[in-house]
């Protein structure tokens, strides 16, 4: 990063991180990802699913329940799209908290997370109730979970986070603020004040998510 240059962060990127951006995530599949021929192995005996097959960005191996390795007072843009919902609700908080301290005044955090409202609404008026139901379920934990497992779905959980918490826009608002945002603002799909957002949000979240933007106004 150029001295002067703001920062841009991208927090639990998975595959979605984009250049011009410092890229964080953690855990079995980022590892992987830096090894493409052990990730090319996984995914032909299927205990990765296809969609890996996609080519991962340039990422720093972080663990975004600790420490980020920055200074205060240095991120611009701050970026979260589903992550948050894959933790506790404690370690969600520490997670933003953390965000605080590294971003500039006037810096701003887009979170993009499951909206509870929306899934309950999306069964509720789905006139398919057996899919309904398993959209509902897939959505509130993240992954089917309809299947007895074998041996290579059993491994293959152990890859992936499932939902620990979930939130509607009051909820995740009281949230930022106890952990010292301000002018929070719930957004629309790929609109707001933070860059390249069509880049970095996709259409498979928008049907189920909120999305929302907030500043670090401290005095």
């Amino acid at each position: 990063m150029k001295k002067g240059k703001h920062i841009k962060l991208n927090i639990g990127c998975g595959p979605c991180g984009i250049s011009g951006w410092l890229n964080y995530d953690f855990g079995i599949l980022p590892l992987i990802s830096t090894l493409p021929k052990l990730k090319s192995i996984l995914i032909k005996i299927h205990l990765l699913s296809n969609s890996y097959k996609e080519k991962w960005p340039k990422i720093k191996i972080v663990d975004i329940r600790k420490k980020f390795p920055l200074k205060d007072n240095t991120v611009k843009f701050l970026f979260c799209s589903q992550v948050l919902e894959h933790f506790e609700y404690w370690e969600a908080r520490s997670i933003l908290s953390e965000c605080h301290r590294v971003m500039e005044k006037g810096g701003i955090l887009r979170i993009s997370v499951p909206d509870i409202e929306k899934v309950i609404s999306n069964y509720k008026n789905n006139p398919n109730k057996i899919n309904s139901a398993r959209e509902f379920d897939k959505a509130i934990f993240g992954d089917e979970k309809d299947k007895t497992p074998n041996l290579i779905k059993k491994i293959s959980i152990q890859f992936i986070r499932y939902h620990k918490w979930h939130y509607n826009f009051p909820y995740l608002r009281d949230l930022l603020k106890e952990t010292g945002f301000s002018s929070i603002q719930k957004c629309s799909f790929r609109k707001g004040k933070t860059p390249d957002l069509n880049k970095l949000e996709l259409e498979i979240h928008k049907a189920t998510s909120m999305y929302i933007e907030a500043i670090k106004n401290d005095d």
